[in-house]
């Protein structure tokens, strides 16, 4: 009788547990949040075909605790890269995080600052959708 219990619960266990530890609230970030936040976003050529972009924040307030930087980059609705991305530089007063890519892609190209929380669930996050930051033509 015990093994007919135990069974739904594991079941119920396995499924529910994936989903719970999963949670992040993000919020989008714009130019106007960003400047709030203390964050800026600039590009540059770095190659013939390469983009370098840097994300730079002043780590107070919610980014005090902050704690990680994923880089997403899609192409229609597929993932073409997932990253975390370690900073060059960490001091009290700044972070900085740099990645290249095609120019092409810097339009669906998205930073995900992640930090923590006082509740649950245990993370948060800015999400700063680089094109809404930089433009091909400031690349010039």
């Amino acid at each position: 009788m015990k093994h007919i219990f135990i069974v739904p619960v594991v079941l119920f266990l396995a499924i529910a547990t994936p989903s719970c530890f999963g949670l992040v609230v993000l919020e989008g970030v714009s130019k106007q949040r960003a400047k709030e936040l203390g964050a800026t976003i600039t590009a540059k050529m770095v190659g013939t075909n390469q983009a370098g972009v840097w994300l730079e924040f002043v780590p107070k307030g919610k980014l005090k605790a902050f704690s990680s930087v994923t880089l997403e980059i899609t192409s229609g609705e597929r993932s073409v890269v997932t990253a975390s991305l370690s900073p060059l530089k960490q001091t009290p007063e700044s972070v900085v995080v740099y990645f290249s890519t095609d120019p092409a892609y810097l339009r669906t190209s998205t930073l995900f600052v992640y930090y923590k929380s006082t509740g649950f669930p245990p993370y948060d996050g800015f999400e700063f959708k680089v094109g809404d930051f930089i433009t091909q033509e400031s690349l010039r």
